[in-house]
C-alpha cells in the first residue's frame, strides 16, 4: 500500500504541489527501495509500469490512471 499511495502522490497534481515527472518518481522509487518499499514490489511494479510503456500489455492500467501523455511529458 505504502508504494501505491506514494506513487499516486507524487504523480498527482495537488493543492500545494504539482505532480512530478515519470522519471524523477522512478529516481525516488529507486532511492528509496529497501528503505521506503520493499524491493520484491517495487521491481514487481516497475516491470508491470514498462510492460505498459513498451506496449507490451494491453491492460494499460497504471498509465490510465496517470492520464492522457504523462509519460510523453518527461521533463
Amino acid at each position: 500500500m505504502s508504494l501505491a499511495d506514494s506513487f499516486d502522490a507524487m504523480t498527482t497534481d495537488r493543492p500545494y504541489k504539482t505532480r512530478r515527472s515519470l522519471d524523477s518518481v522512478v529516481a525516488d522509487l529507486r532511492r528509496n527501495t529497501g528503505k521506503q518499499f520493499d524491493c520484491e514490489v517495487v521491481a514487481a511494479f516497475c516491470r508491470a509500469l514498462l510492460k505498459e510503456i513498451n506496449g507490451q500489455s494491453k491492460e494499460r492500467r497504471i498509465l490510465k490512471m496517470l492520464g492522457k501523455n504523462y509519460v510523453e511529458l518527461r521533463k
